[in-house]
């Protein structure tokens, strides 16, 4: 089976967890390529760090996409502002059987090649199903026809590609406009209440916020998890910059952020600190200008400096 697990971004903003997903990929010994779907708004300097740790680029211009599906200029505008609609093209990838996609920020604790042998039908992708916490937080209701989309699980295909755009489409300028949560989620949803695709649910081990874990294992509801979903602000990697207030919500959940940034850790200094390299200094001696010219004198110094 040709397979990959892909990402999206449409900025630069998420480029650490980009490059994280790369290197958890490899550690957990997945087999498949890795790749990143990105828009014409990702700097140069994101591109060449994606090719430069052999990330797969599948480049789209969201904006002259949407053009020749004959969107409005307005609305092509507020598609891009949402960062979130580019995703979408993910279906396109037709070249592959069976494609595994994951948000940036995602963990992976466990292998999950697996789920590329899922049987599926032209129509049907693999999501879980979507959560809310009761006001008093005391409940966390598990919401059967909602479903989140950090974790798809699918074939490519036009079908799937061309009832997607269809949808966004269809909703019109308005859709930016109504009291809803505005995202692709939405697009997915509505295709599956309209009986155009089915989502067939997955357990919640495939896609858990660390928020979670804590009251899921107490209660016995779930064996392991995983995928760990960052999927609320803070993101992991805003912590590297120091500047965000935040108090986590349980010690297992402070304890996964934790674990996000130990792999961040160990991936740069298998990149940077993991040599054995000696330099060729084998002398000091003493010296002095006399105008631009630097001149040495040829004893070695032995004594303490």
């Amino acid at each position: 089976m040709k397979g990959i697990i892909t990402t999206f971004i449409s900025n630069d903003r998420d480029i650490k967890g980009v490059l994280l997903l790369k290197y958890n990929l490899k550690k957990i010994g997945s087999k498949y390529n890795f790749g990143c779907i990105i828009t014409e708004d990702v700097s140069q300097e994101s591109r060449k760090l994606l090719e430069k740790y052999k990330i797969k680029i599948f480049n789209i211009n969201l904006g002259a996409l949407l053009h020749k599906l004959k969107f409005s200029k307005s609305h092509i505008q507020k598609i891009k502002d949402k960062h979130l609609f580019g995703k979408l093209s993910m279906f396109s990838l037709t070249e592959y059987d069976k494609v595994i996609y994951l948000d940036t920020d995602i963990l992976l604790l466990q292998n999950i090649d697996h789920l590329m042998y899922e049987k599926l039908e032209f129509n049907t992708i693999m999501m879980v199903s979507d959560i809310q916490a009761t006001n008093d937080y005391s409940s966390i209701i598990i919401i059967k026809d909602r479903y989140n989309s950090g974790v798809i699980v699918f074939k490519p295909s036009d079908y799937l590609y061309n009832n997607c755009f269809d949808k966004l489409k269809l909703e019109g300028e308005e859709f930016f406009d109504k009291d809803i949560f505005i995202s692709d989620q939405y697009i997915f949803e509505s295709l599956n209440n309209d009986k155009k695709i089915n989502i067939k649910p997955m357990s919640m081990r495939y896609n858990c916020h660390p928020i979670l874990v804590e009251s899921l294992q107490k209660l016995k509801l779930i064996d392991d998890i995983s995928i760990l979903h960052y999927m609320v602000k803070p993101k992991p990697w805003e912590l590297l910059d120091m500047n965000i207030d935040h108090v986590f919500e349980n010690k297992i959940c402070e304890k996964l952020f934790h674990l996000w940034l130990e792999l961040y850790l160990e991936m740069i200094s298998n990149t940077y600190f993991n040599n054995n390299r000696l330099t060729n200094i084998t002398a000091y001696k003493n010296g002095y200008y006399s105008g631009k010219s630097l001149i040495v004198n040829n004893n070695i110094i032995t004594d303490k400096i």
